[in-house]
Order: structure tokens, then C-alpha cells, then sequence
């Protein structure tokens, strides 16, 4: 992981959130447990990550409480992420990244993005409500 400064102190709401999230593994982690990847074999296998990176960010958006582990085996012990309410809302920064990474970044392997499900239009809507509603309307 990269050594950064804090950003304890800072009166940045986008700062706290990048510290919350952590890195670029981790929206690619969001993304994935988002489209229906929920166990530790299948992150590694699509990411393709060392599983000492993996297993760290998944550590960082548990105890950020964006994602929740789950247990779904006990011999042996075995378990699953899945989005916590926090993590439910960040799906529509992934799909924003998604249209954002098509249309400014695409690169010869790039697919079209992934449609947006109900539950980011549904936080789309709540953030942004104010700032689509016409001035005086």
C-alpha cells in the first residue's frame, strides 16, 4: 500500500471518502461484490491481485463498514462480502467511473458499461435531487 499522509484534519468530505474506500483496488473490489462476486476465490480470480493486497483491502472496507463478511460455511470456515448500506450507495460513484472510464479512458479492451441497477438510481436521485431541480421550480 502506498504511504500517504492522513487526512485527519482536513475539512474535504472527498478526502475522508477516498480514506474510507482506500485505493484503486478497492473501487475494483466494490465493483465486483456489486455484480454478484461475493466470495474471496472468485475477487482473486477476476482481479487477478496477490491475495496479501486482497485480503487488506477487503480488511479496510469491513472495519470502513462498506462491506460486511459474512459467514456461509463452518467446516471449514469459510465466508462471503456483501455491500453494507454504506457500500449499497457507493455503487453509483463504480457506475459513474464505469461511463467516465468509456467515454474519456476507453482503451481497445474497453466494454460498453454496465447499466445501473435500481439501487444506484435510487441514491442518484437522493444525492442530486436538489441540484437537477430547476432554479425557482
Amino acid at each position: 500500500m502506498r504511504a500517504r499522509a492522513s487526512f485527519d484534519g482536513m475539512k474535504c468530505n472527498v478526502a475522508h471518502a477516498l480514506q474510507a474506500i482506500g485505493d484503486e483496488w478497492s473501487v475494483l473490489i466494490l465493483r465486483d461484490v456489486s455484480r454478484g462476486m461475493h466470495r474471496y476465490d472468485e475477487l482473486l480470480e477476476s482481479l487477478r491481485i496477490s491475495p496479501t493486497v486482497l485480503s487488506r483491502r477487503l480488511t479496510t472496507l469491513t472495519e470502513s463498514g462498506i462491506l460486511e463478511r459474512v459467514q456461509y460455511s463452518t467446516r471449514p470456515p469459510r465466508f462471503e462480502y456483501k455491500l453494507t448500506p454504506a457500500g449499497n450507495e457507493l455503487e453509483v460513484i463504480v457506475h459513474a467511473l464505469d461511463h467516465w472510464g468509456y467515454d474519456h479512458a476507453r482503451t481497445p479492451e474497453a466494454v460498453p458499461p454496465v447499466a445501473a441497477g435500481n439501487q444506484a438510481r435510487r441514491v442518484a436521485a437522493k444525492w442530486f435531487r436538489a441540484e437537477l431541480t430547476p432554479a425557482g421550480g
